[in-house]
């Protein structure tokens, strides 16, 4: 099946930048900048990537996040 993913590039503190996967489709107070945005500085956050990848992060670790490219995936299953 394809489909569309939204890339984030999640820029840290010390230099690293992460990218992170996320379905497009996903409602936009589940994704990742509704979970920045909401989230305490001490809090950490669990980010889902759409090729099951389970990140945490402390937001006081990340600097900034910035979108990239939306872009059609195979994800391996049959239409």
């Amino acid at each position: 099946m394809i489909k569309a993913i939204q890339k984030y590039h999640i820029h840290m503190k010390n230099g690293e930048v992460v990218e992170v996967l996320e379905d497009y489709d996903l409602p936009f107070d589940k994704g990742l900048i509704t979970s920045f945005r909401n989230a305490r500085d001490h809090d950490v956050l669990q980010i889902n990537s759409f090729i099951d990848e389970h990140l945490y992060i402390p937001k006081k670790n990340i600097s900034f996040i910035r979108t990239g490219d939306v872009e059609e995936v195979n994800n391996g299953d049959k239409d």
